[in-house]
């Protein structure tokens, strides 16, 4: 067989310059034992510099080139990979009662269910808010004792308190924080009104979902129920998946 087959991925011009150095590798008459010991050093060198010599090339050829030098065209969605999966956040508690009050007087108040802080980004869509509807009432939060995390909140006839977060994108800035990145007041308004009534879409029973006053200061009460808090974000991240 042929010794070259352990370097299948050089091309043709690099095989023959690998070739033609070592055959060249030998310009003094020295014995055949240190003559084959200098050749294997010279291939391990070669065979370690030829790799990032390699990837240089690709990187400086144009797009259009074929062949060796071709790179393949970065994924539709490459864009979107780069943004940790963090278009919409969620933190949901699972709880026995909830409650939200403005001013003092109670606006929205809730039984056994779901709590969720929603967090909407700059970047967000539509398609994060269909997603996550979906996903909330899918999770299997609940069951009984000795057998919990079988059943999801529609199917224990449980409520869901919606209240509208921004701070969930914070950033820090050494010890002030910084914003930016949750959505802009006003459209963030009318977003977090469409996912309220998505969510109340998927349920099936309006009467089962209630939500915060948007933009107000609200005093959030609640008695969690395990306790159970988990942050659900879209796309989902690598580490929210099994």
């Amino acid at each position: 067989p042929s010794p070259w087959r352990w370097v299948p991925v050089l091309g043709f011009w690099e095989r023959s310059v690998l070739r033609w150095l070592i055959a060249s590798a030998d310009p003094f008459n020295i014995s055949p034992f240190r003559r084959q010991s200098g050749r294997f050093v010279l291939i391990c060198l070669l065979v370690a510099l030829l790799p990032p010599v390699h990837g240089l090339l690709r990187q400086r050829s144009p797009p259009s080139s074929a062949g060796l030098w071709s790179c393949p065209p970065p994924p539709a969605d490459a864009g979107v990979l780069r943004l940790r999966g963090g278009m919409v956040r969620c933190v949901v508690q699972r709880v026995k009662s909830a409650m939200v009050s403005v001013d003092g007087e109670v606006i929205s108040k809730v039984g056994a269910g779901l709590c969720v802080l929603v967090g909407l980004s700059d970047q967000d869509t539509e398609e994060g808010l269909d997603w996550m509807a979906k996903k909330l009432l899918q999770l299997k939060f609940f069951g009984e004792e000795s057998r919990n995390w079988r059943q999801n909140v529609k199917a224990v006839g449980g409520e869901i308190l919606l209240v509208s977060q921004f701070t969930l994108y914070f950033r820090s800035k050494g010890s002030n924080l910084d914003f930016s990145k949750s959505m802009p007041p006003e459209q963030a308004k009318e977003m977090y009104q469409k996912f309220v009534e998505k969510v109340k879409a998927e349920y099936g029973d309006p009467d089962k979902i209630k939500d915060g006053r948007f933009g107000a200061m609200m005093d959030v009460s609640l008695v969690n129920d395990g306790p159970v808090t988990m942050q659900v974000e879209w796309p989902e991240p690598s580490s929210q998946k099994k």
